[in-house]
C-alpha cells in the first residue's frame, strides 16, 4: 500500500481491504514542499465524495510526516472501519510538525476508501 503526493495530486495504489490489525502504509512525497498524511475514519453513511471538504473535522486513525522529496511509513493499527486518506502539503516544517498547523496550502482527499474488514 502506498500514497504518492506530487505537484498535481494524492495518489493511492495497492489493496483496498486490508486485513484487521496492524498494517503499514508507505508515503511518499514527490513535491518541495512539507507534507502530512493521514487516515481518517469515514462517517457512517458518508462516501469519499461526501467528505471532501471536511479533513478537519474526521477522527485520525493515522499519521506520517514528510519533508520535501522524502518518504515515511504510516503505521495503522484497526479492528474495522472505512477510511480515506488525506495529504496536507505545507509551507514550511513547523507547520507540518505542529499539532496545531492552521490551514494547510493545499489539501487532497485521495478518492479511494480503504476498508478494514
Amino acid at each position: 500500500m502506498r500514497v504518492t503526493l506530487t505537484d498535481d495530486g494524492c495518489a493511492y495504489e495497492g489493496d483496498t481491504t486490508p486485513a484487521p490489525g496492524v498494517f503499514d502504509i508507505e508515503v511518499e512525497n514527490k513535491t518541495s514542499h512539507f507534507a502530512n498524511f493521514t487516515l481518517s475514519a469515514l462517517p457512517a453513511g458518508n462516501t469519499v465524495e461526501d467528505v471532501a471538504g471536511d479533513g478537519f473535522r474526521m477522527r485520525g486513525a493515522g499519521g506520517a510526516r514528510t519533508g520535501p522529496h522524502e518518504s515515511n511509513v504510516m503505521h495503522v493499527n484497526e479492528s474495522g472501519g472505512r477510511f480515506v486518506i488525506g495529504c496536507w502539503v505545507h509551507n514550511s516544517a513547523v507547520a507540518a510538525q505542529s499539532e496545531n498547523p492552521g490551514p494547510p496550502a493545499a489539501y487532497y482527499l485521495v478518492p479511494v476508501e480503504l476498508e478494514v474488514r
